[in-house]
């Protein structure tokens, strides 16, 4: 599998101790840090996203592939050169009350 692939599939399982450490291996392969962040976090996500939308994942589980993605952030943000990380959307989560 690629530096991608390995990224994405620690994120989608909720591995943040793998998805950090693949972060800085990235990082130190002088991997460009936005396309860490493109190419393997955020396709994590969007893969998060539909598995939750078609029942195959719960809250729970979105939950800790977005903690497995913050820790990678924060070991990789540092190296964005100066450019603008976008945002593809915003997501809102709620739960009811007493749920």
């Amino acid at each position: 599998m690629t530096f991608f692939e390995n990224i994405k599939e620690a994120t989608i399982q909720g591995n943040s101790d793998k998805t950090i450490e693949l972060a800085r291996q990235g990082i130190a392969a002088e991997i460009d840090a936005n396309e860490i962040i493109q190419s393997g976090l955020i396709t994590a996500m969007a893969e998060v996203g539909e598995r939750f939308k078609q029942g195959l994942i719960f809250v729970p589980e979105m939950l800790i592939a977005a903690r497995a993605m913050q820790g990678a952030l924060k070991v990789v943000k540092p190296y964005l050169k100066g450019e603008e990380v976008k945002g593809l959307a915003s997501i809102v989560i709620g739960t009811v009350k007493g749920d």
